[in-house]
């Protein structure tokens, strides 16, 4: 069962609160759920070899020397559809948990495992982990060291952008986004002097409010002629490549 779906089974004991973490069938609509998710994974060998009845597999055969490859096959595809889990918070119990639980215990020990650098990857519980079931970690090399952690500071920068445009119930982001990332790639940077649209295009975005009320940038453009205006692009595009080094 999913993790953010786990709270949804929670029941009140005299002595504690459980939930479930596997489906049980007493829950409604599991039985036509599991029914739905079989189907979906054994699609296409659904009546030529296997047969699906809610909770039960039927592997059939026509000849008894390839019962052993078809129950092979079945088991190949149940491990190959289990291969992500969702985690409410990547904390380094949580990580240490998932690699014993869907990987250790589903595929067996792995002679390595290969992870970022993030902190929920190393620390002392994986370490007690490797050392427990004798495999090795390795670290994953960045492709750009100096752009590590970028992401995540622009998601900050994102979130706070959609704070102060969404409504009070926050339910309309999706439809916000696409104008909160304009307004960041069409605003100069206070390191760099230049626009994230500029570094890429290599020319400055022309805003709506400048064909209503005409810039002097709009006004030279619309002097120029067709010949003028190409020099003055190609111009633009061969400063891009020192633009773009000097935003580094």
């Amino acid at each position: 069962m999913d993790l953010a779906d786990e709270e949804m089974t929670a029941f009140r004991t005299l002595k504690k609160i459980y939930c479930y973490k596997v489906m049980p069938f007493g829950l409604k609509n599991a039985d036509a759920t599991y029914q739905r998710a079989m189907q979906k994974v054994f699609d296409n060998m659904l009546h030529k070899h296997k047969k699906c009845y809610v909770d039960d597999l039927v592997v059939k055969i026509k000849r008894r020397q390839d019962h052993l490859k078809d129950l092979i096959t079945m088991f190949d595809r149940l491990q190959k559809e289990k291969q992500s889990t969702g985690l409410i918070e990547a904390k380094k119990e949580n990580v240490v948990d998932f690699i014993r639980t869907h990987i250790i215990y589903w595929y067996c020990i792995p002679h390595r495992i290969v992870t970022d650098n993030g902190r929920q990857f190393f620390n002392s519980l994986i370490d007690m982990l490797c050392e427990k079931f004798k495999f090795k970690q390795y670290k994953s090399s960045m492709y750009n060291a100096a752009a590590n952690g970028l992401v995540e500071a622009f998601n900050k920068t994102l979130c706070n952008l959609l704070k102060k445009i969404v409504s009070k119930l926050k339910r309309d982001w999706q439809e916000k986004i696409d104008k909160a990332l304009w307004a960041y790639h069409t605003t100069h940077r206070t390191l760099t002097g230049v626009t994230l649209y500029s570094l890429v295009y290599g020319v400055e975005v022309v805003l709506r409010l400048e064909r209503e009320i005409p810039s002097l940038r709009m006004a030279v453009q619309e002097g120029l002629t067709t010949e003028d205006n190409t020099k003055l692009r190609l111009q633009e595009l061969e400063a891009l490549d020192e633009k773009r080094l000097e935003a580094q």
